[in-house]
């Protein structure tokens, strides 16, 4: 955003408790660290945290976990004084132990609207998850021949000016690299 430079990382505290972070670089300074969620450190959050810039400010995903179960979530602020809004895009992640990573990538288009590729363990699918209004989302099928566990998958998401959405995703299961493109209406 302008001469901005924004980041957002996982911070650990401790095996089982972590928290999505955001701060921002302005000029010369950086901001305080902002926490996004998990303010208490009650659970494994921030897990594969991807940020993506939008009209009214910025968006990452991330996976929050605790006791065998996760669920994928989005949060959204503005401003560094402004709330964050969490919202859960796919619960009930049967996730035994705390996941060192999780294969998801977000991005924005021109129109502000979030598009989100992740892998649903319970399907045993990768999908594609693009926002019709804040919160609302409808879902593609992109690949339904993954493997049950998400280690060794791989995914990346770009969204270009004319909101043609292209995903590249490693499947271990196939051994290859899937290139895939959907033209929004």
């Amino acid at each position: 955003v302008g001469r901005q430079l924004h980041v957002a990382y996982q911070v650990n505290n401790d095996p089982l408790s972590s928290v999505p972070t955001a701060r921002a670089r302005i000029g010369l300074e950086w901001s305080s660290r902002r926490v996004l969620d998990n303010e208490r450190n009650a659970r494994l959050s921030g897990v594969s945290l991807d940020l993506a810039m939008t009209a009214e400010g910025r968006a990452a995903a991330y996976v929050d976990w605790v006791g065998g179960t996760g669920e994928v979530r989005v949060a959204r602020w503005s401003g560094s004084d402004d709330p964050v809004q969490v919202d859960t895009v796919l619960p009930g992640l049967l996730l035994p132990e705390g996941p060192g990573s999780y294969p998801l990538a977000l991005a924005s288009d021109g129109d502000g609207r979030l598009h989100l590729v992740l892998m649903s363990l319970a399907r045993r699918t990768l999908e594609y998850h693009r926002e019709t209004a804040p919160g609302v989302w409808l879902v593609d099928v992109i690949d339904d021949t993954l493997p049950a566990e998400p280690e060794g998958v791989r995914v990346d998401l770009v969204v270009d000016a004319e909101r043609r959405v292209s995903v590249a995703h490693f499947s271990p299961a196939t051994g290859s690299v899937h290139f895939a493109t959907r033209t929004m209406e």
